[in-house]
C-alpha cells in the first residue's frame, strides 16, 4: 500500500521540480480545489480555468478565461481566495489574476506583459488589503485594488506552502526547510525557524502557536510570536497536508494514510486512524467530523471523538485538492476534474458537476 499511494506523487514532486525550471517545456496536470464564500463555491482546476458554482445545485455561473479567451493560466495548484467583492488565483504561468466575484472579469493582473513570477504551486492569502503570493523565490505582496508591488520577501528555495494571515503576521514554509513569520505590512522578517526538511503543507495557527508539517516527517508547534519550538510530533511518512484544529484537538494526516488527533498543548497523541492511501488534500472539519480525502481515490468521514470511520465514499479518481465545506454539506474537487456535493451525515452525493464541460 504504501509504494503504491507514494509511488505516483513522488513521481509528481519530480515533475514539479523539475519543470518548474523549465515552465515552457512541460505542462503539468494541477490540483487545486474549491473555496466556499457565501452560496458560491469558487473552483479552480488543473487545467487552469476557474468557476463560480451555486452550492444548491451545482450551476456554473461563469468562467474565467472565458471559452473565446487567448489567456493561459496554465495549471492551477492552491484554491482560489475569495472576498465578498474577489476571487484572487494564480497559474503555472507566473500570473495573479484578480476576477469580480459577481461575473469572473479580470480587474488586474500581476505582473503584466510578458513578465512572470515562475509557476505558483501555492495558494494565494488575501487580508487587509493585500493579496499575498507564494513564489519561486519567496513572497510577493500585492495591492488587493490594483495589484502593485507593495513589498517582496526573499527566500532560499521556493515556496509552495499556501500561506496563513492572523493578527498582521504572514506565516509559511519553503522548500529551504524553514517556516517564516513576515510582517504584513512591510514585508519585514519577524522570525525564521529551520525544520530538518521542505515544507509544502500551509501553516496552522491556533493557540497562539503555528503548527506546521515538513518533510522530515515531523509535525511542529512553534510560538506564533517567535519560533520557538513547543512540541514536535514525529510520524511515519512526510506531512503535505495541513493540520486543522477544533477547540478540542489538532488533527493532521501524513503521507502514509495514518491520520492523527493530538493534544493542542503537548502535542500528546489522543488517537490514530488509517485511511485508503497518501493524503495531500487538506482535511476538513464539518458538521462535528473530519472529513479526510486521499490519492486512492476514496473520501473518508471520521468521528471526532475517536477516529472511528463512519463511512466510505469512492470518487473514482485522486483527491488532492483543498475541499470546502459549510453546515452539513462538503465538496469535494478529484483529478478527474468532478466536482461533488456530498452530505457529511448520510455520506450522499447532492450533485455533481464536470469541471470541463
Amino acid at each position: 500500500m504504501k509504494q503504491t499511494a507514494l509511488g505516483p506523487l513522488l513521481l509528481v514532486l519530480a515533475l514539479l521540480l523539475l519543470s518548474a525550471c523549465a515552465p515552457g517545456r512541460i505542462r503539468p496536470r494541477g490540483w487545486s480545489g474549491a473555496t466556499l464564500q457565501g452560496d458560491i463555491l469558487y473552483v479552480a482546476t488543473g487545467k487552469g480555468v476557474v468557476l463560480a458554482v451555486e452550492v444548491v445545485d451545482g450551476k456554473e455561473r461563469w468562467r474565467f478565461p472565458p471559452a473565446n479567451s487567448t489567456e493561459d493560466p496554465g495549471a492551477m495548484y492552491g484554491p482560489p481566495a475569495a472576498t465578498e467583492e474577489m476571487v484572487y488565483q494564480g497559474g503555472w504561468n507566473g500570473k495573479v489574476y484578480a476576477l469580480k466575484s459577481s461575473d469572473g472579469t479580470q480587474v488586474w493582473q500581476y505582473p503584466r506583459g510578458t513578465e512572470s513570477l515562475g509557476p505558483i504551486i501555492g495558494g494565494i492569502a488575501v487580508a487587509q488589503g493585500v493579496v499575498v503570493v507564494p513564489t519561486e523565490g519567496g513572497l510577493h505582496a500585492l495591492d488587493a485594488s490594483d495589484g502593485s508591488l507593495r513589498w517582496k520577501f526573499p527566500t532560499q528555495g521556493k515556496v509552495w506552502s499556501t500561506p496563513v494571515i492572523a493578527d498582521g503576521t504572514v506565516y509559511f514554509g519553503s522548500l529551504d526547510h524553514h517556516v517564516y513569520a513576515v510582517d504584513l505590512s512591510a514585508g519585514r522578517e519577524v522570525w525564521r525557524e529551520s525544520t530538518g526538511g521542505a515544507v509544502v503543507a500551509q501553516p496552522l495557527v491556533v493557540d497562539k502557536a503555528v503548527v506546521v508539517g515538513s518533510f522530515d516527517r515531523t509535525l511542529s508547534a512553534l510560538d506564533a510570536a517567535t519560533g520557538k519550538p513547543q512540541w514536535k510530533y514525529p510520524a511515519g511518512n512526510w506531512f503535505w497536508a495541513p493540520a486543522v484544529a477544533d477547540a478540542q484537538s489538532i488533527y493532521a494526516a501524513s503521507m502514509d494514510g495514518r491520520v492523527v488527533a493530538l493534544d493542542p498543548q503537548t502535542g500528546r497523541q489522543r488517537w490514530e486512524a488509517k485511511v485508503s492511501g497518501a493524503v495531500v488534500a487538506p482535511p476538513l472539519l464539518v458538521a462535528d467530523r473530519l472529513v479526510v480525502a486521499t490519492d486512492a481515490s476514496r473520501v473518508h468521514v471520521l468521528r471526532l471523538a475517536d477516529g472511528q470511520e463512519e463511512w466510505l465514499y469512492n470518487v473514482g479518481a485522486p483527491v488532492r485538492a483543498y475541499l470546502a465545506g459549510q453546515d452539513n454539506m462538503f465538496y469535494v474537487s478529484a483529478m478527474d476534474d468532478t466536482l461533488r456535493a456530498l452530505n457529511a451525515q448520510r455520506g450522499t452525493a447532492t450533485w455533481s458537476l464536470n469541471l470541463n464541460q
